[in-house]
């Protein structure tokens, strides 16, 4: 990696800072702030405040995401001009999208720690439905234990993230990363905070969690970007190079490689979570 790709690397992630600060910020302002603010007898003076404030962001936001969305997209262009193999470019968008939902799952981490547990059930109950899993919740070897019902089910995921790629490109695989990011740290939250059921030490049951659970979270999210990946190159390829354009074979190949490989990590994944996941469990 040189430096031109370190450069991008950081612009990418500045990118996203501002997109993510930009639309989470506005939901919790709007779903979070505002309703809390109704309560307080200066409901309107913290309202404008608050306001004001979130404003300067959002412009902030806005011009971040002008400027590092013209960088990207004429990188984007001269990629896609550009003769050669694919493997490098897909193994780094493999890398990139991976190191996006790292930092998602790290933020919604922070997030469902600095957050009580009544606070937790009540902002969160989406992704408490989702997994059937609440405050209380004891986790078990049996959780993982579910066989052939783990891959159907990641694969159902897969398919619809792919159809969110191939429909909306970056902002959908965003959105599915995101989604998949909220729900695994929100939980893996509870799972640690469940050591006060338990008969152990809580620093030592929540290294255990995390042991457990990681390996088949980072494999199931490799799966899922590339699959992404897949789905974006193909939906750009076909707009992109007619069909006696040797380029659009390459890319169809690479298409094939990526779900072809996305499928493979979602059995491995399906394997540790299966097999992995419990004989950790088993030591606590």
């Amino acid at each position: 990696m040189d430096l031109s790709d370190l450069f991008l690397l950081l612009i990418r992630w500045i990118h996203n800072l501002a997109a993510v600060a930009w639309v989470g910020g506005s939901l919790f302002f709007l779903l979070v702030l505002r309703p809390a603010l109704r309560s307080s007898p200066d409901a309107t003076m913290l309202n404008r405040i608050a306001g004001q404030e979130f404003r300067n962001l959002v412009d902030t936001a806005i011009w971040v995401l002008l400027v590092t969305g013209a960088i990207l997209a004429i990188n984007r262009r001269r990629i896609w001009s550009e003769e050669g193999s694919g493997r490098r470019v897909n193994a780094r968008s493999i890398v990139a999208g991976l190191s996006v939902f790292l930092g998602m799952f790290l933020g919604f981490s922070v997030v469902g720690i600095l957050t009580d547990n009544a606070a937790m059930e009540t902002h969160f109950q989406f992704i408490l439905k989702e997994t059937q899993v609440d405050a209380n919740f004891v986790l078990t070897p049996e959780r993982f234990s579910l066989g052939a019902s783990v891959f159907v089910h990641n694969v159902a995921v897969l398919s619809a993230f792919a159809v969110l790629a191939f429909l909306y490109r970056s902002l959908g695989t965003m959105i599915a990363l995101g989604w998949n990011a909220s729900v695994w740290a929100i939980t893996l939250v509870l799972f640690i905070g469940a050591s006060g059921q338990q008969d152990a030490n809580t620093v030592v049951y929540g290294l255990l969690v995390i042991i457990a659970i990681i390996p088949h979270l980072v494999t199931e999210a490799a799966a899922y970007v590339a699959g992404a990946l897949s789905a974006i190159f193909l939906s750009r390829g076909i707009t992109v190079y007619g069909l006696s354009d040797p380029r659009l074979v390459r890319v169809l190949i690479a298409v094939v490689v990526l779900a072809v490989a996305s499928v493979a990590l979602l059995g491995m994944g399906a394997l540790l979570e299966h097999y992995y996941a419990p004989a950790i469990l088993r030591l606590i």
